[in-house]
């Protein structure tokens, strides 16, 4: 498994490569997820290992962590190693990081902070050994010894854990989120737009959260296959699509794909576009492709406009929806896991939700269920008759349910389990029962006969 996963986790470049294309394996979009599997392979024979090392001879165990000790001052002398040199001269020379300040400076030091992780890892391991050797001795050293292992059990956790723990300890004021920029405190103001930040640091800052506005961006590096679509091909530069996921507010100064006719300015400088589409609106028709290549080619063309068509690779749902121009559409219940969305109009009528699209979310119309449509490669949608409806949209993430139910069986089977190896335990043996007194003072008389008798 762990020899499977480290070959996986090469990606586009290691040998199972067109693994990615097949169902399961898609799973595994990002190499590096490959390792999970395999840190539950190390969990098990780590396991296995301490179960053999408790037992071992303490020579043994001595002449292990003598080994360890041995790596772990190697790597502590010698972080700068021929291994991290080419990591980091091959990371440097990637063209997609070409532009992003620092990142020469980040891949030379990020392995050999690494190194030193390990080699500290390493010294530990060499210790807990040796506590373990020491725990052969006698009662009070077995305990000194066996709590010495713990104790550096505990220090190699809490050394992972120390950083962000400290980083997030202090005075409340140095702890906040960072005070909102103009452009952030415009889009907090209006939850049915979002804003389109510039500049890479606030593009994926975390402080959109805090400061809850909506924006374009996610704020994880592994974003979702088909967002990750629009940024490869270019999408999210262009007008229509920056409609389509209703952009609203703009920053004060960067690059735009819009005209400047099209775009008003605050008084705080932020550009706001004159002709937004709202988070939830309606179509007059859907128009299916043959697949999402030809869906984000027609999505480019200057003349798509969200506000009238929204495009599909699902025929079932591709016609005209007249009615659609004169419907009502208003958000009712705006949560990151529900909303609501009250529909009124005389005929059928395509609602698009410009929220992200993934397995998980399900629509409802007056309580029954239907099909929840992705349009415009990215985005919901939801085909409603005529008259009025509430739409309902909520998400569960896949394998949610099962996973729960699965959790509570087995803390019930462990709880079982538990109770029948107490059960099954032989009872404590009860201590040698007192000789009654009259058979000591008979065994003490017996005993002074003989011995008259004897002299």
């Amino acid at each position: 498994v762990i020899a499977f996963a480290l070959l996986a986790a090469l990606g586009a470049h290691g040998p199972f490569a067109a693994l990615a294309s097949l169902p399961f394996f898609s799973a595994f979009r990002t190499p590096i997820s490959w390792l999970a599997p395999a840190q539950l392979a190390v969990i098990l024979l780590a396991a296995r290992g301490l179960d053999a090392a408790v037992r071992a001879p303490a020579q043994l165990l001595v002449l292990a962590a003598c080994t360890l000790f041995a790596a772990g001052a190697w790597l502590f002398a010698n972080p700068a190693n021929p291994l991290t040199d080419s990591f980091a001269t091959a990371m440097a020379a990637a063209p997609q990081h070409a532009q992003e300040g620092g990142w020469v400076t980040a891949v030379r030091v990020e392995p050999v902070t690494a190194i030193f992780d390990l080699g500290l890892r390493a010294a530990l391991a060499a210790l807990a050994l040796v506590a373990l050797a020491f725990a052969r001795r006698g009662k009070m050293v077995a305990l000194a010894g066996l709590l010495a292992a713990a104790v550096l059990a505990t220090a190699d956790l809490a050394s992972v854990s120390f950083a962000p723990i400290a980083r997030s300890t202090g005075e409340r004021a140095a702890l906040a989120p960072p005070a909102p920029d103009s452009l952030a405190m415009a889009a907090a103001g209006d939850s049915l737009y979002r804003a389109f930040p510039q500049a890479r640091a606030t593009f994926f800052s975390d402080a959109w959260v805090a400061w809850r506005a909506r924006q374009v961006a996610g704020l994880h590096g592994a974003a979702p296959q088909r967002w990750n679509d629009l940024r490869s091909s270019g999408l999210l530069a262009a007008p229509g699509f920056v409609r389509a996921i209703a952009v609203k507010y703009l920053p004060a100064q960067g690059g735009s794909p819009f005209e400047a006719e099209l775009v008003d300015t605050l008084g705080t400088g932020v550009r706001v576009l004159r002709d937004a589409l709202p988070r939830v609106h309606s179509v007059v028709r859907v128009v299916a492709f043959a697949n999402d290549d030809s869906v984000i080619a027609a999505m480019k063309d200057p003349a798509f406009e969200p506000g009238h068509v929204a495009y599909t690779t699902d025929r079932t749902i591709a016609r005209a929806y007249v009615s659609s121009d004169d419907a009502t559409v208003a958000l009712t219940r705006d949560e990151p896991d529900h909303l609501r969305i009250t529909e009124r109009a005389i005929g059928d009528v395509f609602v698009v939700i410009a929220d992200l699209w993934m397995p998980g979310w399900t629509a409802r119309v007056d309580g029954r269920h239907v099909a929840l449509a992705r349009v415009d490669h990215v985005l919901r949608g939801v085909a409603v008759g005529a008259g009025s409806h509430v739409i309902a949209l909520d998400y569960v993430p896949p394998g949610w349910t099962v996973g729960l139910w699965l959790t509570r069986f087995a803390w019930l089977a462990m709880l079982v389990a538990a109770g029948l190896v107490w059960r099954s335990l032989p009872p404590p043996a009860a201590p040698p029962a007192a000789p009654p007194v009259a058979a000591l003072a008979q065994a003490r008389s017996g005993a002074s006969r003989s011995a008259s008798r004897g002299a």
